[in-house]
C-alpha cells in the first residue's frame, strides 16, 4: 500500500543528501523530494534543509542526521542521531503525535509550539529548548516534563541526569 502521509524537502541550501528506505545508498537530495518512513537525510557542512510534513516543519542545521521512523496520519516520529534541528508544530489534531528521538531520549510534543534539539554525540547529551509549547521526555529512569521557556540538557540516557535553564 502507498503511504498515507509523506513529507517533502521544502527548502535547502548547500549539500543535502538522502537515502531512500531500504536502499543503503546516498544521493543528492532534490527540492520537493517526497520522504516516507525509513528515509534518511544528511545536511553537510555549511548546509541547511527544511522538511514539511503536514502542519509540522523541521529545519536541519549543518552536519545533521535525520531519519523518519514513522510517518502516517497519526504519527510523525523522527530520529536525530547528531546535529541540530528546529521543529515547529502548528497544529495537533486529536489522536496525532509528534515525537523526536535522539540517542539519549524520546521527546513527545503534546501541544503546538517551537522547539530546538541539539544532539552532541561525542559528549553524549541532548539539549531541548521549548521556545513555545511543551512536551514530555522519556528515557531510562522515567519521564520529565518540558514546559514553555525551558532549556534542558540531558546527559546520557538517564532523564534524572539533567540541567534545567530558562530563556534569558
Amino acid at each position: 500500500d502507498p503511504p498515507s502521509r509523506v513529507a517533502r524537502i521544502s527548502d535547502m541550501r548547500g549539500d543535502v543528501s538522502y537515502s531512500p528506505a531500504g536502499d543503503g545508498e546516498w544521493y543528492g537530495a532534490p527540492r520537493n523530494r517526497p520522504l516516507v518512513r525509513g528515509d534518511e537525510l544528511w545536511s553537510d557542512r555549511n548546509s541547511r534543509a527544511e522538511v514539511q510534513a503536514g502542519s509540522t516543519w523541521i529545519r536541519m542545521d549543518q552536519e545533521t542526521s535525520l531519519e523518519f521512523l514513522q510517518l502516517d496520519d497519526r504519527m510523525l516520529q523522527v530520529q536525530v542521531a547528531e546535529g541540530s534541528v528546529n521543529v515547529r508544530v502548528r497544529r495537533l489534531y486529536p489522536g496525532q503525535r509528534v515525537e523526536v528521538d535522539t540517542p539519549n531520549l524520546a521527546f513527545v510534543i503534546d501541544r503546538p509550539g517551537n522547539f530546538r534539539f541539539d544532539v552532541d554525540r561525542d559528549a553524549d547529551n541532548t539539549t531541548i529548548e521549548a521556545r513555545q509549547g511543551g512536551g514530555r521526555v522519556y528515557g531510562v529512569g522515567g519521564r520529565f516534563d518540558v514546559r514553555n521557556g525551558d532549556v534542558v540538557v540531558f546527559y546520557g540516557e538517564d532523564v534524572r541526569d539533567y540541567e534545567l535553564y530558562g530563556f534569558p
